[in-house]
Order: C-alpha cells, then structure tokens, then sequence
C-alpha cells in the first residue's frame, strides 16, 4: 500500500513537473519577435482571425491586398541580403536608402521576414507630424 501511494506521488509529480515544461516552452516561443513592431504582429493575429481590415483602419495602417507597407532596416552592409530574404517572403521592394528598404509585404510573412539574420527591425513607416508652420 505505502509502495502504491509513493508510485502515484511520483507519477503525479512526473505529469505537473512535464505541464510545468511545456507551460514554460510555449511561453517562451510565442509572442512577436523582438524585432517586429508590436502592431505588426497584432496585425499577424488579427489576419489569422479574418479581421485585418478592421483592426487596421483604426490604426491608420495602409492593406494592399493582404500586405503592408513596412520599413525594413538592415544589419549594416546587409542591405541586399534583407532584400532577398524580404523578395522570398513575397515583399515587393520599393525604396531603399542606405540599409533601409521600404517593401509591400504580404502580412502572414512578417514574421517569417523577421527571423532572416540579416533584418534588424520591421516597422510601420512613420508618418510625418504636421503643424503650423515656424516663422522663418
């Protein structure tokens, strides 16, 4: 009887302590990368569920036909290697300046994009900030 009781203590120890792992496991491999804008990856999510539109109107983010206009800026000298990595993601670059590139690309891919090692950040391009203007 006590032998019985010790196997379950330690079965049921066994079972929390691998629950506890794969708790632990999952946290650390979900969320956005640390490279992609946060309201990139809500995006990401948002697409899944079918409601990119109409988390993006709010927010003032540009869709084209399931894709976003985002700024790409790459490791220093890695421009043409975040470009390739961006145009297998089915980005379609439009602008690039030094290591930037400005892209369209397709939102599910954006994580797929962020994980290239050549990609330092995945941004929304910055609108300019209007105002009256500053006497001369």
């Amino acid at each position: 009887m006590v032998r019985l009781r010790r196997t379950s203590i330690a079965v049921i120890l066994a079972l929390l302590l691998g629950t506890f792992l794969v708790a632990c496991a999952l946290q650390t491999t979900s969320g956005p990368p640390p490279n992609l804008d946060p309201k990139l990856y809500d995006l990401m999510l948002a697409e899944s569920r079918g409601e990119a539109e109409a988390f993006a109107k709010p927010r003032n983010i540009t869709l084209i036909d399931g894709s976003v206009r985002v700024i790409i800026e790459a490791l220093p000298g890695q421009r043409g290697t975040a470009a390739r990595a961006a145009s297998r993601a089915g980005a379609r670059i439009e602008i690039t300046d030094g290591d930037t590139l400005q892209a369209v690309v397709p939102i599910q891919k954006l994580a797929t994009l962020a994980k290239a090692e050549s990609v330092r950040s995945i941004d929304l391009p910055r609108r300019p900030a209007y105002g009256p203007p500053r006497p001369g």
